[in-house]
């Protein structure tokens, strides 16, 4: 008989990382090697941290240390990258020096660890007529298409948040095609937010998971809606209540992202809050991680005993 396969390492319900980690996206880059990128701190541009089984985290080093002429230094989140090609591109959001809105550029690398290099004269994703466009995170459908989604803010009085999403080119580097508008805040427990969209395909649907609420706030937390094209139309899933939300160990969870294990398993990223210290005088948005699966169409976090359940809104 073959030997039996090595029982999977529990992934914990504590953070996994004990620095500030805000916005985490996780690159699965071959087995046994993950990289995670996240939010300027620690003396980081965009933080880069390398693991070789999810748990234990190395550094952070500085993907990308220097930026675009046209950009301001340490004022960067959400980063997030992928392979395309023999590289990687880095898309992340940054302020434009001429303009107190927010953009989104564009960085290559040929290491997934970097450093990145921004060439551009000017950000990739940039509406004047907006407060600003944050949060990119790349898709690649069955077909080999990309696409990016992102959130923009509308001015004060003016609209609410909006998540859109757009074709990319071949090389991830320009748009292409119309973008198109796929949710925007009309639910109570999101408060006036929408953000940090996550698209991934399950079964032939397309789950665009985000985020909802004020992210200094226990009351910030996940919700989901589906679509049979990216495209969309998406209905919103979680419209009375979220998906995940603050519960005894995790507060404020948040800026989820997947990736996979070695096995193919799905397993979301996500910062959170220690219990009673959210907001960044009191505490740090730490590094979280979690294996799931969906049954009968909906998502379900493994919890580490083994058991499976759906974490949902305690408020009320």
């Amino acid at each position: 008989m073959p030997d039996p396969a090595p029982a999977r390492r529990p992934l914990p319900r504590e953070p996994v990382f004990d620095l500030d980690f805000p916005d985490p996206y996780v690159l699965h880059d071959g087995p046994g090697r993950w990289l995670a990128y996240g939010t300027d701190n620690n003396g980081c541009h965009v933080q880069c941290l390398t693991s070789t089984n999810l748990v234990d985290w190395t550094g952070p080093t500085d993907a990308l240390p220097q930026v675009a002429s046209w950009a301001v230094a340490n004022r960067i989140w959400s980063p997030v990258a992928d392979r395309v090609g023999d590289g990687y591109v880095l898309w992340y959001s940054i302020h434009k020096r001429d303009s107190p809105r927010q953009a989104i550029s564009v960085a290559t690398s040929d290491r997934a660890e970097g450093p990145y290099i921004d060439r551009t004269d000017q950000p990739l994703i940039f509406v004047s007529d907006d407060i600003g466009s944050i949060d990119p995170s790349p898709f690649v459908d069955t077909d080999g298409s990309r696409y990016l989604v992102w959130k923009a803010d509308a001015k004060l009085g003016r609209g609410t948040s909006t998540l859109w999403i757009q074709r990319l080119s071949d090389d991830g580097l320009r748009l292409v095609d119309e973008k198109h508008a796929v949710l925007v805040t009309d639910a109570p427990w999101e408060g006036t937010v929408v953000e940090a969209p996550c698209l991934i395909l399950i079964d032939g649907i397309y789950y665009l998971f985000y985020s909802g609420n004020n992210w200094a706030t226990e009351r910030y937390a996940v919700g989901y809606a589906t679509a049979s094209s990216p495209l969309g139309p998406y209905k919103k899933r979680t419209r009375s209540r979220p998906w995940v939300a603050t519960d005894d160990v995790v507060w404020g969870p948040g800026g989820q992202e997947w990736t996979t294990d070695d096995d193919g398993s799905l397993v979301m990223v996500y910062h959170g809050w220690d219990p009673g210290r959210v907001g960044n005088r009191q505490g740090r948005r730490r590094l979280h991680v979690a294996r799931a699966e969906f049954v009968n169409g909906k998502p379900v976090l493994e919890l580490p005993s083994g058991s499976a359940k759906r974490r949902w809104w305690p408020f009320g």
